[in-house]
């Protein structure tokens, strides 16, 4: 699957999750955040479709997603990006 492909299923998880995605101008690169109760992933206007799918993936392995069915390759996107936030101290 191609950037563009795993950003449009990364999309319509945030959508059954009930996760307002945004792309917007930012300071930042974005993040997860909660908005009057409301969960929220901003993605910087200014990032590559890449990098968009990266951050997403990343604020989406924090949460348990084990019980919901995933394309393998968005699966395997989000197991890549939980490693990457899990790291041993100094490593």
């Amino acid at each position: 699957m191609n950037s563009e492909a795993i950003y449009e299923e990364l999309a319509m998880l945030c959508e059954r999750l009930s996760i307002d995605l945004r792309l917007e101008p930012c300071p930042g690169d974005g993040g997860m955040y909660n908005l009057r109760g409301k969960r929220v992933i901003v993605v910087s206007s200014g990032l590559s479709k890449s990098e968009a799918v990266w951050l997403i993936a990343g604020e989406l392995a924090r949460i348990d997603l084990e019980e919901i069915f995933l394309k393998p390759a968005v699966r395997e996107m989000l197991d890549r990006a939980k490693a990457k936030r899990i790291r041993p101290p100094g490593g």
